[in-house]
């Protein structure tokens, strides 16, 4: 990685990302917990590939170290919120380059949680679903 890629200016964020929504670009790499998928990325990003890590997973980090309560066992709808909010930073701040980006999950996979745990989704995180649009190829890790 250069200088170059590690500097970041406001301007370089986009709200959508309109530009590669929906793309190639915008890779997804899903499946259930301890599939492998965290180490299957970082193994691409080993070999150059950019990656995002797993928002949900940096939440649970954060919140366990500041004593929070934004956890998927404890306040399912907040853990979201955060998740997706993290979800759609990570999608925002990717810029155009000559290999696509590879996520650990995404924004559906964090508001299919709330489904999961058989709560409403709220409209602000449907419309997120209609905004932040990745490839419609999904890469699948088996169970």
């Amino acid at each position: 990685m250069t200088k170059a890629d590690m500097q970041w200016h406001e301007d370089d964020y986009v709200a959508g990302n309109p530009g590669l929504a929906g793309s190639a670009a915008m890779v997804v790499l899903s499946g259930c917990s301890g599939s492998g998928k965290s180490t299957l990325l970082a193994e691409l990003g080993r070999r150059g590939m950019p990656v995002q890590p797993e928002a949900g997973r940096q939440i649970v980090k954060e919140q366990l170290l500041i004593g929070g309560h934004a956890l998927p066992w404890d306040d399912a709808a907040r853990f979201v919120e955060l998740a997706a909010s993290r979800a759609a930073w990570q999608f925002n701040s990717v810029r155009p380059g000559d290999k696509p980006v590879v996520f650990d999950r995404s924004v559906v996979d964090v508001v299919a949680f709330l489904d999961y745990k058989g709560l409403e989704t709220p409209a602000h995180l449907r419309r997120m679903l209609e905004v932040y649009r990745y490839h419609r190829t999904v890469l699948m890790t088996p169970p």
